[in-house]
């Protein structure tokens, strides 16, 4: 029976019965003429890895209604040819987002269009888009236009930057304006003091710091800066930040604390970019370097 074949395809027992809840048409549908056909097309055309499969069909169950003549393979045949999904990457791409393969190629052309246009990804780029983020396609294009509209306008971010960015970190689109960008904008602006003219150069040079959370990331981060390393007030961060906007990319406890450490034992003063930015191994030939130094002017007082 279908629940058999379910479970024979990698849907964990648990899900059976939701997947059918979700999807009850499909027992109507059999096992040998419709849904075999579908699963080897999922495992050999669209390159699905087959411990995947359960996935793919337990969270979109829709999928093994679907015809693989009339929507399957047309769909198929356009993400890889026309959007430039690599055959390696599609399996993946449909790991993520199943949905796809039900979309309609008239909805996904206006949102490629805007990417391309208003967004400025190069076209080159687009198929990375879609293989880093497959969800951006499921955004409507109404909310990838505000989106953009709100990156350039209000928070200032170049035309040319915005492609740039877009291309490296696609997943930003699928945030809110208001409850999360606006207040990380605001959080920059009026509490750490960047400039308001300058936060479109510091989002489009690092854009994940719209991904991280004010309270438990960037404020600690900022506050152990000010406090600890440049012994300046909060509000008055926003230079350090315009300079380096990676540095609230880094770990607290695994970077930016153990090496401002390192450096106050050895009475040591860098700029916070070269505190942080060099490796591991960079930053401790810096250091023997320093240490070096210091062992040859007392050596030279010595003498």
């Amino acid at each position: 029976g279908i629940e058999g074949y379910l479970m024979e395809v990698g849907v964990k027992a648990s899900m059976v019965s939701k997947v059918l809840r979700t999807c009850p048409q499909l027992r109507h549908l059999s096992v040998d003429n419709n849904l075999r056909p579908t699963v080897a097309f999922l495992l050999d055309e669209a390159k699905v890895p087959e411990d995947k499969l359960g996935k793919v069909i337990g969270g979109f169950p829709q999928v093994l209604g679907l015809s693989v003549e009339s929507n399957l393979r047309p769909m198929l045949a356009y993400l890889v040819q026309d959007v430039g999904i690599c055959q390696e990457k599609i399996g993946k791409v449909l790991v993520t987002r199943p949905q796809l393969l039900a979309a309609c190629i008239e909805n996904l052309l206006p949102k490629i269009h805007t990417l391309l246009g208003a967004g400025g990804v190069p076209e080159e780029r687009i198929s990375k888009v879609i293989t880093k983020a497959p969800h951006v396609l499921g955004l409507s294009n109404e909310h990838i236009c505000t989106m953009i509209a709100y990156l350039t306008d209000e928070v200032g971010v170049e035309k040319e930057r915005l492609g740039r960015m877009l291309a490296s970190s696609p997943q930003l689109l699928g945030l809110s304006i208001d409850s999360n960008l606006r207040p990380k904008i605001r959080f920059l602006v009026d509490d750490i003091g960047v400039p308001s003219k300058k936060v479109g150069s510091v989002i489009g040079s690092f854009p994940n710091i719209l991904g991280y959370n004010v309270e438990n990331n960037m404020l600690p981060k900022l506050r152990y800066l000010a406090d600890e390393v440049l012994k300046v007030p909060l509000h008055k961060m926003g230079r350090a930040v315009v300079t380096c906007p990676q540095l609230l990319g880094y770990s607290l406890e695994k970077r930016i604390k153990p090496r401002h450490l390192l450096l106050k034992r050895r009475d040591m003063r860098l700029s916070i970019s070269r505190m942080l930015a060099p490796s591991d191994l960079e930053f401790r030939r810096i250091l023997r370097a320093a240490d070096q130094a210091r062992k040859d002017e007392v050596a030279g007082r010595a003498d």
